[in-house]
């Protein structure tokens, strides 16, 4: 029996077929946007005023902790292993001043009093 015509046609797009599904094509490139231009001006800051006093010229640190309340004793716990670390240093220039988180505001109000008191 001879193929018909049909048929080879018929073969022939099943084959084209097969061959196309098993082709791989490169993924399409992606469009990479050029890196950004830095340019900035460098500002230097302003000259800084000399401290007119020793307490001026310290390192001001503060340490908030709960110091009353139920965890009371965890906050003065972590208060004196503050000093204590202070003390190890041997530098003289911190002040340390310890700001109750359980207090009326909670952290939220100790923050604030400790940036009001050391911003002055």
């Amino acid at each position: 029996m001879v193929p018909s015509r049909a048929r080879i046609a018929l073969a022939a797009g099943v084959a084209g077929l097969l061959a196309a599904g098993c082709a791989t094509r490169a993924p399409a490139p992606v469009p990479v946007a050029p890196p950004p231009t830095m340019s900035a001006t460098i500002v230097p800051p302003p000259p800084r005023e000399e401290p007119r006093s020793p307490e001026e010229a310290r390192n001001l640190v503060a340490v908030l902790v709960p110091t009353s309340g139920p965890q009371a004793a965890v906050g003065q716990s972590i208060a004196n292993a503050a000093l204590l670390a202070l003390i190890d240093l041997k530098t003289p220039g911190f002040r340390l001043t310890t700001y109750d988180t359980a207090g009326p505001g909670g952290a939220r109000g100790a923050a604030e009093a400790a940036v009001v008191a050391h911003a002055g």
